[in-house]
């Protein structure tokens, strides 16, 4: 997959936390340097082209099922505890990787309850599921497995 078929706006965020930069001080000469180093893309001499890396392709292509089927989300919120054929909510989540987990999240949050609870003379909203903790989880799945709860 070639360097200029990727989602360049996540590429320059992600080179920017790796450099401890700001995203707009980046050039796309910076950009590409940068994804080399993080080993995202590769250079081919014979074509004179940069190509992307396989990790290259999971986090920033704009659609990494279309090479690695299992790079994508689906996402059911059932009624019940028991799948039936008509989901609450449903969502087929692709993309690069960082948005791509972003969305899982949001789509955890809009199917999860959010008791609030009283701490001094503030309600404060609690999370079932807390982001934090989904977020580490992504984290760990993406080396391999699904996530289940």
């Amino acid at each position: 997959m070639r360097w200029k078929d990727h989602v360049v706006e996540v590429a320059r965020r992600l080179i920017a936390a790796a450099e401890k930069r700001k995203s707009e001080q980046l050039a796309n000469e910076d950009l590409l340097a940068g994804a080399a180093l993080c080993g995202l893309v590769w250079y081919d001499p014979a074509t004179g082209e940069n190509f992307a890396t396989a990790a290259g392709i999971v986090l920033l292509a704009k659609d990494p099922s279309a090479v690695y089927p299992q790079c994508r989300i689906l996402a059911d919120a059932y009624r019940s505890t028991e799948p039936d054929g008509d989901p609450r909510d449903h969502e087929d989540i692709r993309g690069p990787m960082p948005p791509v987990i972003e969305r899982a999240i949001d789509f955890n949050d809009r199917n999860t309850r959010h008791p609030m609870r009283i701490v001094g003379l503030n309600r404060v909203r609690m999370d079932e599921y807390p982001v934090d903790g989904l977020r580490v989880k992504a984290r760990r799945s993406s080396r391999g497995g699904t996530i289940r709860n």
